[in-house]
């Protein structure tokens, strides 16, 4: 149903002009990146990063941009601090998702922002450069458009159009904030993206995957619990994430239907998949080796083989010299071991470290830990000079421990 009036539509798109010139800003370390997607050309990497602040606080999710090798990462926004004061003010701004113009020149991201307490969440559109310049409000939300709230666009390079999802159902509008129109009157309808050549639109429908015909309004609905759909290049692909078993990971499927191929298999989350332009490989966010709200970018053959980082992180060891296998971030961070025997390693802040079944070392680094041993014959680290929370669990755990200063319980021997 094409709209005629924007106030019909509940939706409020503002002129592009006089917007204030931005600059890129300085890259923070990251707490978790994710949602990465490559520009038309393959030369440019757009994610979000939870960065971490100077002091040691977590940012809500910033646009970033780098090289399609995840290198010389810059900052286009920059989200707010996870602060108390913050919490108390009510004061929040992050951006939820990104979408690379067909010339690669822009991108349209969603921003989501309260000011205070006081205030009501927006969720808007904006259009920037891609190198962080003339950012343009595309949709506001106010009490005048029933607060319409919009997220997750999708940029069609064939079309040159932008698909989002606002109040469960999808929409299209032009970057020029033209030719408004309404394509679904669901309730639960999100994640839109655009096939290769414009004609059809994959997004999740009541938590499943769906695929729309734009021109003749036909749509497919899997049987598929789906989040974060992209095309293949070629169109004749879906890439998915799909939570089974309280476990995530990265999946395909034929556009025309047919059964899942499973590309992932692994313990940690994978999440966010997108292919590269030539078809040939697919990014993605993976928990695996972090903490359970840590995510680093991989990379991985269309077929699923090859598995790896993007970027190579930098070893890290555990006080003993041990190599870590779960590596936490400078700020405060949630470790969960796995079945096997690992080495968690929570660096600096205020970590909560957990071995699960196997033969762990645990060792929380700087700051106030809680560190728990859990099944297994653990050993943990805990000699920091801060008043640590140290408890072992089924087994013969031991534990290098600031006598007197640290709370200690379960475990049964006490390391000089």
């Amino acid at each position: 149903m094409r709209l005629a009036l924007l106030a019909a539509a509940a939706l409020v798109v503002l002129a592009a002009s006089g917007a204030e010139a931005k600059r890129t800003l300085a890259p923070e370390a990251p707490y978790a990146d994710f949602s990465p997607v490559v520009s038309p050309d393959g030369t440019r990497l757009a994610f979000l990063r939870e960065g971490i602040t100077p002091s040691r606080l977590v940012r809500y999710p910033s646009l970033y941009t780098a090289g399609a090798d995840g290198r010389g990462a810059v900052a286009l926004t920059k989200g707010s601090a996870q602060s108390s004061s913050n919490a108390q003010l009510g004061h929040f701004d992050e951006v939820t998702s990104a979408s690379w113009s067909p010339d690669g020149s822009r991108l349209v991201y969603a921003h989501a922002f309260e000011g205070t307490r006081y205030d009501y969440p927006h969720y808007e559109l904006v259009v920037v450069d891609a190198d962080g310049t003339n950012a343009l409000p595309l949709t506001t939300t106010d009490p005048t458009n029933s607060l319409f709230r919009a997220f997750s666009p999708s940029w069609s390079w064939a079309r040159n159009q932008i698909v989002f999802a606002a109040g469960g159902q999808l929409w299209v509008i032009n970057p020029d904030g033209s030719e408004l129109t309404q394509l679904t009157n669901g309730a639960s309808d999100s994640d839109p993206a655009w096939s290769p050549d414009g004609s059809k639109i994959a997004f999740v429908h009541g938590g499943n995957l769906a695929v729309r015909d734009v021109a003749g309004s036909s749509e497919t609905v899997f049987v598929l619990p789906a989040a974060a759909p992209a095309w293949s290049p070629d169109g004749s692909m879906i890439v998915f994430s799909s939570k089974v078993n309280d476990n995530t990971d990265i999946y395909t499927v034929d556009a025309d239907g047919g059964d899942p191929r499973r590309l992932t298999e692994n313990p940690a989350d994978d999440v966010t998949p997108s292919w590269a332009p030539d078809g040939k490989s697919i990014l993605f966010a993976s928990s695996r080796g972090r903490g359970t709200y840590n995510y680093d970018l991989w990379i991985m053959n269309a077929d699923g083989s090859d598995q790896h980082l993007l970027v190579p992180r930098v070893a890290k060891r555990a006080s003993n010299g041990r190599r870590c296998t779960i590596t936490g971030t400078v700020a405060g961070d949630l470790l969960k071991g796995t079945d096997g025997a690992d080495v968690l390693c929570g660096l600096a802040g205020g970590d909560r470290a957990l071995g699960l079944a196997g033969n762990d070392v645990v060792d929380g680094g700087p700051e106030r830990d809680v560190l728990d041993g859990g099944p297994g014959n653990d050993l943990v680290l805990a000699r920091d000079h801060r008043k640590d929370t140290v408890r072992g669990g089924p087994g013969f755990d031991r534990a290098r421990v600031d006598k007197g200063v640290d709370k200690v319980s379960g475990v049964e021997k006490l390391l000089p």
